[in-house]
């Protein structure tokens, strides 16, 4: 027997050790490499340690296939690669769709996600899912993007609700408004949404008619869900002709009221005080978010005597107030807010400039002298922007003059200047976000889709720009209005995934 034998026992002994050494080794080795990869370096394949940065990639559909440098790789989308520090092309492919492209540049110890490509089909088909009796006075989506409310100007007491919940076959319904809360008319000039409510089933509408030869505007909030529970805002309020109304909060029972020719801004509610009393005097322009903060123009700031010439912008979160910035006088103002991971970010601008200044946390700056103005921290040129806005996840800021674009990106601090070569179709002033990553406009009846960056840019279906065009919540469909000559306007569906 082994064990009785000292020599063999020696023996095994010395494997045992020698397997216990190997063992610690391998184990030491592994936590090495796993804290270089995660300090940001990789082992290549000639054995060398290389500065890595790594790069999640996805995609919509998933299952693309994955090149880079035009190489296959061994992954799809939804997957992870590392790369050594450099520049590359990625590019994403799959039968039935166009390639997804863009170049990268990678950075040792860096982590980038690309969970936004979206591939659009080769070949699109679209169907009508409704016909329309005439025109609609508007169309609307929900802020979740699951209801679509059209209103027709023939039938200006019936709106149609379509629910995209299942994208593939929307179910809709007509609800019938009071005519009691709708005022009667000549004619009207325009009924457009001025904004949702949070809970997506409230709308604030702004109506222009003619009664009796004079010119007026009411503002009316309907509900999807519930067309008897309509109501008139400008009758049950007793505003003045010359208010104009948005939503306090996103809610539907709390309003801002803005005076154009006293240029008071104040709040009000239906049924009872609204949680905070505001009134706001020589008011130019304004811009809020959430209840308790609101970024403001004027020409008399927090008390101060007014300067020829010259406006001021000021912010007002809670209790506490700053100036921001002093402007020249101009006849449009720029202004937009948003959080981005967990910091506040402020634009502000004019068309009189020569780009707008963008701000970050304004209120918590340190001034040495409590008449100082915090300083921006960038600047974005664009000449005699005419509008600003951030994407759906605020990550980017917009700033446009018709086909000029100037986006910033704030997680990677990156800056894309260029310029849109389709024309805008008539009754569109700028591109909208689709979503948080791309944007969209309509050009010669057909609505032409693109990043951010403007890359990965496609002409997609027909729409009339009056309307714009809409997304299902899983992006699988695409809605717009469309119209062929001598024949009523229809709501067409098409289809952004390939069978």
């Amino acid at each position: 027997m082994d064990f009785l034998d000292p020599r063999k026992e020696r023996l095994n002994r010395i494997v045992l050790i020698a397997s216990y050494g190997l063992i610690a080794v391998a184990i030491a080795l592994t936590s090495w490499m796993l804290l270089y990869q995660t300090d940001g370096y990789c082992l290549g394949r000639d054995g060398k340690v290389d500065r890595c940065g790594l790069v999640f990639v996805s995609s919509q559909p998933d299952g693309a296939t994955v090149h880079i440098d035009d190489k296959v790789q061994k992954f799809t989308t939804n997957g992870k690669v590392n790369l050594k520090s450099g520049t590359y092309n990625i590019r994403l492919s799959r039968s039935g769709y166009h390639d997804w492209s863009r170049s990268v540049t990678v950075a040792g110890g860096d982590v980038q996600r690309f969970d936004y490509p979206l591939l659009y089909p080769v070949n699109l088909k679209s169907k009508s899912i409704a016909t329309l009796g005439s025109s609609a006075s508007f169309v609307t989506q929900s802020p979740n993007r699951r209801w679509v409310v059209v209103a027709e100007i023939a039938q200006p007491a019936q709106l149609k609700v379509f629910d995209l919940r299942n994208s593939e076959q929307p179910s809709s319904v007509t609800i019938q408004l009071p005519t009691t809360v709708i005022s009667s008319s000549e004619s009207v000039q325009s009924w457009n949404v001025v904004e949702w409510s949070s809970d997506g089933r409230h709308i604030l509408t702004q109506r222009s008619y003619t009664a009796a030869g004079t010119q007026a505007q009411e503002y009316l909030l309907l509900d999807r869900q519930d067309g008897t529970a309509a109501r008139n805002i400008t009758k049950e309020l007793s505003l003045a002709p010359a208010e104009q109304v948005r939503l306090f909060d996103k809610k539907q029972n709390l309003f801002y009221v803005y005076n154009t020719e006293t240029k008071v801004l104040r709040t009000l509610a239906l049924n009872g005080s609204p949680p905070a009393t505001l009134q706001l005097q020589r008011v130019l322009a304004y811009k809020t978010y959430e209840d308790n903060t609101i970024l403001y123009v004027t020409d008399t700031p927090l008390g101060s005597q007014a300067t020829p010439g010259f406006v001021w912008v000021v912010l007002q979160q809670g209790t506490r107030s700053g100036v921001l910035k002093r402007l020249p006088t101009a006849s449009r103002y720029l202004l937009d807010i948003a959080q981005y991971d967990g910091k506040w970010y402020v634009v502000l601008g004019s068309d009189a400039s020569k780009g707008v200044y963008t701000y970050l946390n304004p209120l918590d700056a340190v001034l040495a002298k409590a008449s100082d103005m915090p300083a921006p921290f960038r600047f974005l040129k664009l000449p005699s922007p005419q509008y600003v806005s951030f994407s759906a996840n605020a990550q980017f800021i917009l700033v446009g003059n018709g086909l000029r674009h100037t986006v910033y990106d704030l997680e990677y601090q990156a800056v894309y200047h260029y310029i849109k070569t389709a024309p805008f179709d008539a009754s569109q002033a700028q591109a909208v976000w689709m979503d948080g990553h791309r944007l969209t406009y309509i050009s010669d009846g057909k609505v032409v889709a693109y990043d951010y960056d403007n890359l990965n840019e496609h002409v997609l279906h027909a729409a009339l720009p009056q309307y714009g065009v809409f997304f299902a919540p899983d992006f699988e469909h695409s809605y717009a209005v469309t119209q062929v000559a001598g024949e009523l306007p229809k709501l067409t569906q098409t289809a952004l995934i390939v069978p």
